[in-house]
């Protein structure tokens, strides 16, 4: 079985680091780039979340709150 990670970083050669580092330890990453893109990848049920403290938040939603 496969872990999930969900990866949530607005610098996208972060995320692209994570995913490659994550992906070759056998985790599947799942991506995104700001709080109501979060709460959406929510849906696929990671295992952990991995959320950049300065995501900002689309449309006054906190991904973090």
């Amino acid at each position: 079985m496969k872990y999930k990670i969900l990866v949530v970083d607005d610098d996208k050669e972060l995320v692209k680091m994570l995913c490659s580092y994550f992906n070759m330890k056998q985790y599947e990453t799942i991506t995104a780039t700001d709080g109501m893109e979060a709460l959406n990848k929510i849906k696929m049920k990671p295992d952990i979340i991995l959320l950049d403290n300065g995501t900002q938040p689309r449309k006054g939603c906190g991904a973090g709150q």
